[in-house]
């Protein structure tokens, strides 16, 4: 798609050096051109007042396997739009994993679907989400 190539070993390396990522706990388990799955453990520190998980770290998840997905092509991709839509809650799943798929693209704007399950495979929240590619390789 972008005429950049780069590894995939290589490309892990940079997504899994997110530091936000990895204070949210964060985990990659896979990326390939299009495509990313993260994991994120969940805790303590990813709850809210009332308990229950932070719809905010419901969102960093799914914006982090954003990021991996629509960077994936070997160039530098910036979200211009995120929207989530919250299903259920996730009641007391240990973890929760994040899929990203291309969906498609039109000159440099790009579009991705994202969903987010819990440890039994629900779905617990949908994104939509527009990136621009910029064309300048990712590195």
């Amino acid at each position: 798609m972008s005429g950049h190539e780069i590894s995939l070993d290589r490309l892990a390396e940079l997504i899994s050096s997110d530091a936000f990522a990895a204070h949210l706990g964060v985990e990659l388990e896979e990326v390939r051109p299009g495509y990313a799955r993260m994991r994120m453990n969940l805790g303590e520190r990813h709850r809210n007042f009332l308990g229950m998980v932070h719809g905010g770290a419901i969102f960093s998840l799914a914006d982090a396997a954003f990021a991996a997905a629509s960077n994936s092509f070997g160039t530098k991709a910036v979200a211009v739009h995120v929207g989530i839509d919250y299903l259920a809650a996730t009641g007391d799943s240990p973890f929760l994993v994040a899929e990203v798929e291309f969906v498609s693209r039109a000159g440099k704007i790009g579009n991705y679907d994202m969903k987010v399950r819990d440890s039994r495979g629900e779905v617990i929240a949908t994104c939509h989400g527009w990136v621009y590619h910029t064309g300048r390789p990712l590195g």
